[in-house]
This record gives structure tokens, C-alpha cells and sequence, in this order.
């Protein structure tokens, strides 16, 4: 009986030390601990309750756009393109995107993946292996530094965080 024992413990252990890890992506960082699923939504909220509408990136007429003192807040479309004109009846918004112009690269792209947007059929997801539902993605910005970008990201949480605090959303 105790040579079962032991053989099961090294079987066990052997398989829990052959679990292959992902490897941490070079497109994307899970930053659901410093930007909640909910935080998103809220800022969301404020950015369409509060923001302005106008040109922002040429592939829409006009997305909502939310000025913090140092920088800038826009959502994208869940659907892309076939919301070109950003309106909240058509779809939901899945991306928030920061832009400072004193950033060296300018722009910050987080993604919601919201439950069951996998099922959806015309939700943009990058097709990144690893991403999960109900999470807070940064993505990287074409061949942009994204552990820079992940630094820098804290401050912009926090400043959207401040002012959701302030507005009670």
C-alpha cells in the first residue's frame, strides 16, 4: 500500500510539473487588477454621458470623446466599420483608447471582452491566444513597447478612476 502511494505522489507530481504556462504575450496584457471590468464600463458611461462627439480616427464619423486635463478618451465600436457613426443604439464599445500627445506612442488601446462575446458574430476581437471573457486588456500599439506601455497605463487608470470618484458613477 505504500508503494502505491509513493508511485501515485511522483505520478502526480511529475504532471503538475509538465502543465505547459502560456508564455506572456507580446500583443497583450491582462490588466483586469487595475482596470476592473466595472471601472471600464463606468468610464464608458462617462465618456458617452459626458463627452463630446466628433472626428477622432478616420474610420468613423464621429466617436465620443472624453478630455481629461493631460489627455484624451475615445471609445471604439464593438462592431468596428459597421458602426461608423459610433451611435450606442447600433453596439456597444469594446475599446477605450488614451491618446497624449507627449506619450512617445501616443496611444493606449484597452479591450473589454465582455461574457459571451466570443458567441457574437460581429464583435472585433484580435485573434490573440489566451484571451479570456469578462477580462481588461492593453493591447499593443503596433511595434510600440508594451511593458512601457503597461507602466505608463497606471497613471491613466488612476486619473480615470479620480475622476469616475468624482462623478459617482
Amino acid at each position: 500500500m505504500r508503494y502505491i502511494f509513493i508511485l501515485l505522489s511522483i505520478i502526480i507530481l511529475t504532471n503538475c510539473n509538465n502543465i505547459e504556462t502560456l508564455p506572456l504575450s507580446q500583443d497583450y496584457r491582462d490588466i483586469t487588477s487595475k482596470l476592473s471590468v466595472q471601472d471600464f464600463e463606468n468610464i464608458k458611461m462617462l465618456i458617452l454621458d459626458s463627452g463630446i462627439y466628433e472626428p477622432f480616427f478616420n474610420k468613423y464619423y464621429e466617436q465620443p470623446i472624453y478630455l481629461f486635463d493631460e489627455f484624451s478618451a475615445t471609445l471604439e465600436p464593438e462592431i468596428g466599420q459597421l458602426n461608423a457613426a459610433c451611435d450606442p443604439q447600433i453596439s456597444d464599445f469594446n475599446r477605450l483608447v488614451i491618446y497624449d500627445s507627449d506619450l512617445s506612442f501616443k496611444y493606449i488601446h484597452f479591450l473589454i471582452i465582455r461574457k459571451g462575446d466570443f458567441e457574437k458574430e460581429n464583435i472585433e476581437i484580435p485573434d490573440y491566444i489566451g484571451l479570456r471573457e469578462n477580462k481588461v486588456y492593453l493591447l499593443r500599439y503596433y511595434d510600440d513597447d508594451l511593458e512601457e506601455m503597461f507602466d505608463k497605463s497606471t497613471y491613466y487608470i488612476t486619473k480615470m478612476q479620480n475622476r469616475l470618484n468624482k462623478n459617482s458613477y
